[in-house]
């Protein structure tokens, strides 16, 4: 597998949360605002999302053929943890800690550091946010914003599509369910590295844990083939999450 798509699988699986159910008025023709805000609404309003001080969660999956256990941890406002090892043997595959700014990635290959350019920096800092739609609502967000006038079934169901593209030059195609609110897929497009095409990040499962609602089954593919895959088997929010954490 290639080395740089084989990291971008594993950075895109940083955003993880979508929420609940939310009818929008049909008469109403959709808007970026309308998109997110039904998706915000639908776990309970901005307070729900605004309280969450800390995230931990533990999954296992797949990465190709091998079987891979899957940690992150998550503490507001800044700082996102994400280890992902071998089931056998627990030999580390890849490790990433951002703090602010500070960006440290670490890939594993053949029990190698692997180099990591700065796009994949770029994109990992994207995707660790909590909720990115939270932050697409405020006032001061940098990211360009697009519903496209055209919606697309995805799985059988109507889906809103919000492009985001950010001051790094990032892209990413987001996909709401236009009857429920739930986030059921992104794409980061390609063109972000060389040779590397587009990244398809699939989310299903909804289960409530607190007041939110988040996938706990992902799947990354390209060409419509997959190349990783993650069930979580355990999430706990506003766990008291230590600075220490993220060392």
């Amino acid at each position: 597998m290639n080395s740089r798509f084989f990291s971008l699988t594993f950075l895109l699986i940083g955003s993880l949360f979508s929420l609940n159910s939310y009818a929008q008025d049909r008469d109403t023709a959709p808007t970026v605002q309308t998109v997110l805000q039904q998706y915000i609404d639908a776990i309970g309003g901005s307070s729900a999302i605004s309280s969450v001080t800390d995230v931990r969660i533990s999954g296992n999956g797949k990465a190709g053929n091998e079987k891979v256990n899957l940690s992150i941890k998550i503490k507001q406002p800044d700082k996102y943890f994400q280890e992902i090892t071998t089931a056998s043997g627990n030999k580390p595959m890849m490790k990433v800690i951002v703090i602010g700014d500070s960006i440290n990635i670490n890939i594993f290959k053949n029990g190698k550091n692997e180099q990591v350019s700065q796009m994949q920096r770029n994109i990992l800092k994207a995707r660790s946010q909590f909720c990115p739609e939270y932050g697409y609502l405020q006032p001061d967000h940098t990211e360009k914003l697009e519903l496209l006038p055209e919606k697309e079934l995805i799985n059988g169901s109507v889906a809103n599509v919000i492009t985001i593209a950010t001051m790094e030059g990032i892209l990413f195609k987001n996909y709401y369910d236009a009857k429920t609110g739930l986030k059921v897929q992104s794409v980061l497009v390609s063109g972000q590295e060389e040779e590397t095409p587009d990244v398809v990040t699939v989310y299903k499962d909804y289960r409530k844990v607190g007041n939110i609602r988040l996938p706990f089954y992902f799947e990354n593919s390209t060409n419509g083939k997959a190349a990783f895959e993650a069930v979580l088997k355990k999430v706990s929010i506003n766990s008291g999450e230590s600075d220490e954490e993220f060392k």
